[in-house]
């Protein structure tokens, strides 16, 4: 609409109103609906309400009521009309308002999960550098890191056999010195030295059985070092670890399956640890006196590593044990055999002998493998 039009609708509008205050409402409503669609273009819907409020009310007292009610719905229309452009208006801004807060809520969640996330990674890292420190200080020292809990342990096992040697002799000291007693009265009777004798002879027998005991330890924990060059075949090195290991009546029966077939793996550190291994078996993997099978598989990995698996299929280890097999004193069996250093020490000399590492796997009821990776002395 051209400025001057609506100067004019504007004009027209104040010389309505001023006829209107003069009571000429015919004349101001003539002039008040010729400008009406000016007034809308002009100042909008509410300047256009504005008009239509007046001019049904002029048009009223004039006796236009034809009109007047024309004009009157049209104002009414249009009134809820711009109330519900206004209730839509502020129903969208609470949206948008709810939308924005509902937004920094996400935010802020979401920037202290980021926090979070980050203060757990440097956490991480800082226990994964200490972990590789200590890693480091013990491959540095692993000989004299294992020797404390390894001698220990030494003392822990060969304790009871002694301390029941000992027990035994002292109580023949004590009965020698009663028979010499007896006899040296003259009061002994056949009967009554027969029943010393025979007391005599048990606590020789407890105490040589005991000292026994201590000697097959001391002998079990003596580490052998051949030549580090040495390489022998997988057959061979079995062989002699379970002869070494069980005693001729086991029921356990051996099998062996060698997918490697040359004189390649380190003869003495691997015949120590084959020996612990196939111990742990007899004395854990089947109730005793129950046969059952061992299997052994040798093969090569990538990298010409050496794998080898020694598997059972027994009581399996407890899902709660299973992570601390390879810590001291860890046993089902405290006080008999070896209180838990077998596994202890096949992965100790694993991981400082052969340099490579021993694995774990086991489910109750199915069995065990312990697979032990280690580079070959070829490599």
């Amino acid at each position: 609409m051209p400025t001057a039009a609506i100067g004019w609708a504007a004009l027209s509008g104040a010389r309505a109103r001023w006829l209107a205050a003069s009571e000429r409402f015919g004349e101001a409503c003539v002039l008040l609906e010729a400008g009406l669609e000016q007034a809308g273009l002009r100042g909008g819907q509410r300047e256009l309400l504005r008009n239509l409020d007046e001019l049904w009310r002029w048009q009223a007292k004039a006796g236009r009521a034809d009109l007047a009610l024309k004009h009157g719905r049209r104002a009414h229309a249009l009134r809820l009309a711009l109330a519900r452009d206004a209730a839509d208006r502020d129903a969208l801004r609470l949206r948008q308002q709810m939308e924005l807060e509902q937004a920094e809520r996400e935010m802020r969640a979401h920037e202290q999960r980021a926090a979070q996330a980050q203060t757990q990674q440097q956490q991480l890292q800082q226990a994964l550098d200490r972990l590789q420190t200590l890693q480091e200080e013990l491959a540095e020292r692993s000989r004299q890191a294992s020797l404390g809990p390894l001698l220990a342990g030494v003392a822990h096992e060969l304790n009871t056999p002694l301390g029941t040697a000992l027990t035994a002799l002292s109580s023949a000291a004590e009965g020698a010195q009663e028979l010499l007693a007896t006899l040296g009265s003259g009061a002994a009777s056949r009967q009554g030295l027969l029943a010393r004798l025979q007391a005599l002879q048990e606590a020789q027998a407890l105490a040589a059985r005991s000292l026994r005991r201590a000697l097959t330890l001391i002998e079990s924990y003596r580490p052998q070092h051949p030549d580090c060059d040495a390489r022998a075949a997988l057959v061979d090195l079995v062989q002699r670890a379970w002869q070494r290991a069980l005693p001729p009546e086991h029921p356990l029966q051996l099998q062996l399956r060698d997918d490697v077939g040359v004189p390649v793996w380190p003869e003495g550190a691997m015949e120590e640890v084959l020996v612990q291994l196939f111990q742990n078996v007899e004395r854990h993997a089947y109730p005793a006196g129950e046969a059952g099978a061992v299997e052994v598989h040798g093969r090569r990995g990538g990298n010409a590593a050496l794998h080898l698996a020694v598997r059972d299929h027994g009581r399996g280890i407890d899902p709660d044990l299973l992570p601390r097999v390879f810590e001291p004193y860890v046993s089902t069996q405290f006080g008999r055999g070896r209180s838990g250093l077998g596994l202890f020490i096949a992965e100790a000399t694993v991981r400082q002998r052969l340099g490579g590492r021993l694995h774990a796997q086991s489910h109750p009821g199915q069995g065990s493998c312990f697979e032990i990776e280690c580079p070959s002395p070829e490599g």
